[in-house]
């Protein structure tokens, strides 16, 4: 253990860090003032005081809800630059290294969990090993975060926008500004973290209340009544989409959504596949756990939508809210189901289920309606797909990035397209066994009917309902028999 907490201090933590969260959490936990470390809590324990501040902030780093778990990563960030906190004055951090801190906390949680498989793991893979859990430094991951970083940014704009009073201290200051101040660009303020934690990444506070858990506890369980931040693990399914196990876009995710997190099974893969709707929708049909379609398009984005419920197929919309739409690349954004809104969540209609005379659209597809297609339709062909940025079921947002002149995208060429089904070990294998067992129900239903279509077939055959040279002897015969008799009487 003490190997990998010095392995996370050294390589995947930011530096000065140890300070930053000591001093955030532990020591100005209640009065923002300029001051560094004192000296005096070099041992925590060594007064009551000092243990009070001490359980107090592991309190806040977790049991007191996502506002103070940001309100301490914030400081901390600010601490790792300034080294210090000014009370009454507005205070900021960069967009991007508040996202940054957030993907190294969910690599060291990871590796605080996993301690037992990880020294496993390194027996066999040798001494390289922990290297590759080194935060990944590569273009597609940077641009990944590049992609949370302007999300962030983006709510901090709309707060400045809104002109709204607004709290420049910690939540627990008494400080309000009657007017937000313009922050530097790219630094973002405590209420734009929060509005963009709440609307786009709702895990992104638990990286810290995951990594102080496993880091204080590591021989008690998860409390029940928490939600952790669980990496998404691909195991030994590859992906044309994501790079390294530990990737940016995997973190992204997580995010999100409680369901997206620990392990995923891959069900469809256009790469590996090949770009075929049958094979597609065969992987989604009785599947009964939570899935996530991603697409990469050929315009440079990457994007989908995450649904919980069991897929069928249906000339009319089914589903319910806990499902979502996202931009991932080159901008990270949510679309969640509107508040009374549509029940148009998702939609799968093969064009073999009704020989096409439904006239509908033949496909996959989310939001929308079907006289106006889906928000987001993926065609049975590939070539007419397309998403927008609005419809009655989803917030607006736009899922395709525009065009170098700025100009909105509605049409989109598929370049690979992945889903995944997601929610962890337990749930993954509940729902491909129903899947199998769909599958069982289907392929007796095609045998019976093929035997009722051969039964039916005879009668009809030997009846005369259809016309066969087989039994024309027979009306022959009957024919004769009857001239016979005519002439004898």
């Amino acid at each position: 253990r003490k190997k990998v907490i010095q392995f996370i201090e050294e390589r995947i933590l930011p530096a000065n860090f140890g300070y930053a969260l000591e001093t955030a959490a532990f020591v100005c936990n209640n009065q923002i003032t300029q001051r560094t470390i004192p000296e005096t809590i070099s041992d925590p324990f060594g007064e009551d005081e000092h243990l009070d501040k001490f359980l107090d902030g592991v309190s806040r780093s977790g049991r007191k809800g996502g506002r103070a778990a940001l309100e301490i990563m914030f400081d901390a960030c600010v601490l790792m630059k300034s080294e210090t906190m000014v009370n009454n004055q507005p205070r900021s951090v960069g967009s991007s290294d508040m996202i940054d801190l957030g993907y190294r906390l969910s690599i060291a949680s990871f590796l605080l969990s996993s301690e037992e498989k990880l020294r496993t793991e390194e027996n066999d893979a040798g001494s390289s090993f922990w290297e590759s859990f080194v935060p990944c430094t590569s273009k597609s991951s940077l641009s990944s975060l590049e992609s949370l970083s302007k999300s962030l940014q983006e709510a901090e704009e709309e707060m400045a926008n809104q002109q709204q009073p607004t709290f420049y201290a910690s939540a627990s200051s008494d400080t309000i500004a009657s007017k937000k101040q313009p922050l530097e660009k790219h630094q973002v303020s405590l209420d734009a973290v929060t509005l963009w934690a709440e609307r786009t990444a709702p895990l992104f506070s638990a990286t810290l209340s995951t990594f102080m858990h496993y880091l204080l506890f590591p021989d008690k369980p998860y409390p029940p009544s928490r939600t952790p931040f669980l990496f998404p693990e691909l195991g030994e399914h590859g992906s044309a989409i994501f790079g390294r196990g530990l990737s940016s876009q995997l973190f992204s995710f997580a995010c999100m959504s409680r369901s997206l997190g620990g392990m995923w099974y891959r069900l469809y893969s256009s790469d590996h596949d090949g770009m075929s709707f049958n094979r597609l929708s065969n992987a989604l049909l009785g599947y009964s756990g939570p899935t996530l379609v991603i697409i990469r398009e050929q315009g440079g984005g990457t994007f989908g939508a995450f649904t919980s419920s069991t897929w069928k197929e249906s000339a009319d919309f089914y589903g319910n809210n806990d499902c979502f739409l996202f931009q991932l690349e080159p901008y990270t954004t949510v679309m969640r189901p509107r508040m009374g809104g549509s029940n148009n969540f998702m939609y799968c209609n093969p064009e073999a289920r009704s020989k096409g005379y439904d006239k509908l659209p033949h496909g996959i597809g989310f939001g929308g309606t079907r006289t106006d297609k889906p928000r987001l339709f993926i065609s049975e062909d590939f070539d007419t797909c397309f998403a927008t940025s609005g419809d009655l079921t989803f917030v607006a947002g736009a899922l395709l990035p525009p065009t170098k002149d700025g100009f909105a995208r509605k049409h989109f060429e598929v370049d690979s397209i992945e889903t995944w089904g997601v929610g962890g070990n337990e749930v993954v294998e509940a729902a491909l066994g129903d899947r199998v067992k769909q599958r069982k129900i289907f392929e007796s239903n095609i045998r019976k009917a093929r035997l009722v279509d051969k039964a039916q077939f005879l009668d009809d055959f030997k009846n005369g309902l259809i016309e066969s040279k087989a039994f024309v002897h027979r009306g022959q015969i009957d024919g004769r028999a009857n001239n016979d008799d005519d002439k004898e009487t």
